[in-house]
């Protein structure tokens, strides 16, 4: 792996995790080897006992107290947050977590640090992230003509273990150089929450910047209806026993004609301001959009930039494997 010895920045918000944090913290350090990190913490004016929490685990931890630095802030979203953890990050590479999102990998800044180093094309890179049931929930984002799709969803982890370049990565890990940043950033029109992850991606394609998802680092993320299971693991979805392909075509199809989003103002307010800057719904794209633009959006489209992709894939396994 690396022997790349910089400074890693690690970027956590934090908005009302107090039932799961301390999990989130556990597989953070006990997964993390790499020793040359810091975690920056920031609070978006939780209203639970999760700072308390955070604070009292890491004082019974005995952590290193230079490595850590938590920002207390008012609620304003994610995407506010991130933007503050950011500009004080002093690390060389940056990685954006999230809390439901259970680190199951050791060595995975080991990796990362591999892979990214390989090309100065190399923009982003994301985890093969997993539901709690064992069924794959990203393996990294393609737009398709009803949207984002994503890839692997609900079929088993194991079938997925070929490196991927992807149009977009998953907010709840992504590794990047943090001189990304002064090309791209996170759009506070995206505050609180939705969306801001695949066009933080976009945004580094737009810059001529590739994506890719390592299935070697694995991501147990606790989203949505999901979080209950680390209350009760007894449980489970109706929608779990039916194949991925017919929930797929069942979500897409009703997403597109029959979803009311005005019944989730934030969301509706991200899909209209998406419109506006891309120049297509992110629901229904116009993927000749993507096939005339001159630069890493088109890549797909675009045989010498898809070789490229595929050049810095052969040259990782060839050295590590």
């Amino acid at each position: 792996m690396s022997r790349n010895n910089k400074l890693v920045s690690l970027i956590l918000p934090n908005f009302n995790s107090e039932k799961f944090i301390h999990l989130f913290l556990n597989r953070l350090f006990s997964n993390t080897t790499y020793a040359n990190f810091e975690l920056i913490i920031i609070d978006d004016g939780s209203n639970d006992n999760s700072l308390s929490k955070i604070k009292n685990y890491l004082e019974k931890k005995e952590l290193v107290i230079d490595k850590i630095k938590i920002i207390e802030n008012k609620h304003e979203g994610i995407c506010s947050a991130l933007q503050k953890g950011y500009k004080v990050a002093k690390g060389s590479y940056i990685c954006r977590l999230d809390s439901d999102a259970f680190i199951n990998t050791k060595n995975w800044v080991e990796i990362m640090l591999s892979f990214i180093d390989l090309d100065e094309k190399i923009g982003i890179v994301s985890p093969k992230v997993i539901y709690p049931t064992g069924k794959i929930q990203f393996m990294g984002g393609i737009f398709d003509k009803f949207g984002l799709k994503h890839i692997g969803n609900r079929e088993n982890a194991d079938k997925y273990n070929k490196i991927l370049e992807v149009d977009a990565g998953i907010g709840c890990m992504m590794f990047f150089r943090k001189s990304l940043l002064e090309k791209v950033d996170v759009d506070l029109n995206y505050n609180p929450v939705y969306m801001e992850d695949i066009d933080f991606s976009l945004t580094a394609r737009k810059v001529n910047k590739k994506i890719f998802v390592l299935p070697s680092i694995e991501v147990i993320h606790y989203t949505g209806k999901y979080r209950y299971l680390l209350e009760n693991k007894n449980n489970f979805f109706f929608a779990d026993i039916f194949p991925y392909w017919f929930l797929n075509i069942v979500e897409n199809f009703y997403t597109k004609y029959f979803y009311n989003f005005k019944k989730n103002p934030i969301l509706y307010k991200n899909r209209l301001y998406w419109k506006k800057k891309w120049g297509f719904d992110f629901y229904n794209p116009n993927l000749d959009l993507f096939i005339k633009q001159n630069n890493e959006l088109s890549w797909r489209f675009d045989k010498k930039r898809l070789n490229r992709g595929r050049k810095i894939i052969k040259k990782f396994l060839i050295k590590y494997g």
